[in-house]
């Protein structure tokens, strides 16, 4: 390891300008912005390469490196998707036994009904699956022995079978499978210099697969403390330092000094009041502030979203929102709550008739659990007949009942049936009828949905499409991990309470000892890490009581209990990560 400190942005880019090595590993402090640099590193690669690559950890990174360079034998990605470009060649998908399509959060929930058929308790089932996903993304999955008790081998291989039958992959397996494709498949990706920023926060695996991947040529920066990001949720924050470590690489530390940025601390009486507080203390920000600055509201849930951004409205402020992946609301289990659950199913499967995931969702509806033993059935039968489970559901249709061998595959066929009648309907109504015939089948159309769309493919495109975010507007709003790779001028961190931030099981006594201290670390990490976003001012907000219904339904910590009025209200914890 060869090592070298530099003391400013400007020299670490003339570095990467006039010096650069062939392997480099970059580490810095908390809130740097490395946009400039990564495009610097990728421009010096793109000298002497046709194609050089910039894999960043979130997408609010990638944003911000495309608006520093417009060379076209740059790419930039995410690391999500690279390993998806991996995925979408053919040949891996039929060396992996998989497709490239992910499971949706909705998708996810279904799954796990699916684990339930083991019979595990419970809170034995989610920690089973939480050490499984983790394992799957840090390699530990693929040491030999690495399941020691019968039951998590049972369960462990019904996960398996069920993806396998869905031919789906989850978030957690992307670098692993992606891996195994490259092994059977080396040209699936051409090879090309690499720059990775936030290379601490990319799973283990992760990090293997963006190195394979630059074939030894790159330049990894990041930071030696860290918490995890939007999209993974098990980073290797020692894969860095690892890295730094090795004999080929040439480590270099910036060692910046930052200024001190001025932070204030409001406390409210309620969440009314902080909401008002914060969207005043923006709009004065914006009047006082130089049009370049940019403003940041942090906050801790979608419902903290939501009023701040009608109070910033009222203000005549039109905020860009960051969104998460968008979730399908509605109760599977109720036929009566699940329309719009019923209406992305179908939509899926009229792109893709053969979308098993989709499929899945669709003849689940109503009761999971009680199909659940006839899905099984199902991945059983097209086992033991060597065909996929798409192909197995048309097979056994049209076999004669008496012929099938099989005990509880009729429980499937009415939603089979529906399905059918369900395509037919749609082929045949306009845009005019169709929002009547889904809601005859009891699918409910978004009111947006139905009044935008103007052919039967907008509306069922709408009903799929997720958020695009863009990270460049003068005023956004994003929740605390959204927040995560972001930069702003003026950061507003609101709703800092005990259950907010830290969160509950680094507080409640339900929790051992060792897991309430790995979640205040993990949560002082992401403190800190939203601390660093704001470079000219941080104002921090909380509040201090609440109504007892909203405690009971929000993760607060209650201090105390009291009667106002005909209200029982409640006293509500401030964050101990505050300095009060």
């Amino acid at each position: 390891m060869k090592a070298c400190t530099v003391s400013s942005i400007e020299e670490l880019n003339s570095y990467l300008t006039n010096e650069l090595a062939q392997s480099v590993c970059i580490t810095h402090a908390r809130g740097i912005d490395m946009s400039q640099t990564a495009a610097t590193a990728a421009e010096t690669f793109a000298r002497e390469h046709p194609k050089v690559r910039v894999v960043c950890s979130t997408e609010a990174e990638a944003q911000r490196v495309r608006s520093r360079t417009d060379n076209a034998a740059i790419e930039v990605m995410t690391a999500k998707n690279l390993s998806l470009l991996v995925l979408a060649d053919e040949r891996v998908q039929v060396a992996v036994g998989r497709r490239n399509r992910i499971l949706d959060t909705n998708e996810v929930d279904v799954l796990m009904e699916d684990m339930k058929v083991t019979g595990m308790k419970a809170h034995r089932l989610r920690e089973t699956t939480k050490f499984f996903f983790k394992s799957l993304t840090d390699g530990f999955a693929d040491t030999e022995g690495w399941l020691i008790a019968g039951e998590e081998q049972r369960q462990f291989s019904i996960l398996e079978e069920n993806l396998e039958s869905r031919q789906a992959l989850l978030s957690c397996e992307l670098p692993r499978k992606a891996l195994e494709g490259l092994n059977a498949v080396p040209d699936a990706i051409e090879t090309a210099p690499a720059v990775i920023v936030g290379f601490e926060r990319l799973a283990t695996l992760m990090q293997k697969l963006v190195l394979e991947t630059s074939d030894q040529t790159f330049v990894a920066m990041g930071c030696t403390n860290a918490s995890p990001g939007p999209d993974e949720p098990y980073p290797n924050v020692d894969g860095l330092q690892d890295l730094a470590d090795r004999d080929e690489v040439q480590a270099v530390k910036l060692d910046m000094a930052q200024p001190a940025v001025p932070t204030t601390t409001t406390s409210c009486a309620t969440p009314f009041d902080e909401f008002a507080f914060v969207a005043d203390a923006v709009a004065e920000t914006l009047a006082k502030a130089p049009e370049t600055e940019t403003m940041l509201i942090a906050t801790p849930n979608g419902i903290w979203t939501r009023y701040i951004v009608k109070q910033l409205e009222a203000r005549g402020i039109q905020p860009s929102v960051i969104s998460p992946e968008r979730r399908v609301k509605g109760d599977p289990r109720s036929p009566q709550a699940n329309g719009e659950l019923k209406l992305a199913a179908l939509a899926k499967l009229i792109q893709d008739r053969s979308d098993m995931t989709a499929l899945r969702s669709w003849i689940g509806l109503g009761d999971w659990l009680l199909r659940s033993d006839a899905y099984l059935e199902l991945m059983a039968w097209a086992c033991e007949h060597g065909m996929p489970a798409s192909q197995a559901i048309e097979t056994l249709r049209a076999t004669p009942a008496d012929e099938r061998n099989t005990r509880v595959f009729y429980k499937i066929e009415q939603q089979l049936n529906e399905l059918d009648q369900v395509m037919e309907a749609v082929g045949n109504a306009d845009i005019a009828d169709l929002e009547g015939v889904l809601e005859s089948y009891g699918m409910s159309v978004p009111a947006s949905v139905a009044k935008a769309a103007e052919t039967k493919e907008d509306l069922f495109a709408a009903v799929l499409a997720q958020p695009v975010n863009t990270y460049d507007a003068r005023v956004a709003v994003a929740s605390f991990d959204q927040c995560i790779g972001m930069t702003a001028d003026h950061l507003f961190l609101t709703g800092m309470v005990n259950g907010y931030l830290p969160q509950l099981d680094a507080l409640d006594d339900k929790h051992s000892i060792d897991q309430k201290l790995r979640a205040t670390i993990r949560d002082r990490e992401r403190f800190d890490d939203l601390m660093a976003i704001g470079k000219v001012s941080v104002t921090v907000s909380l509040f201090e009581t609440d109504a007892a219904s909203n405690a009971e339904r929000l993760p607060m910590d209650v201090s105390r209990i009291y009667q106002q009025g005909s209200t029982r209200m409640v006293r509500i914890n401030p964050s101990i990560f505050l300095n009060r």
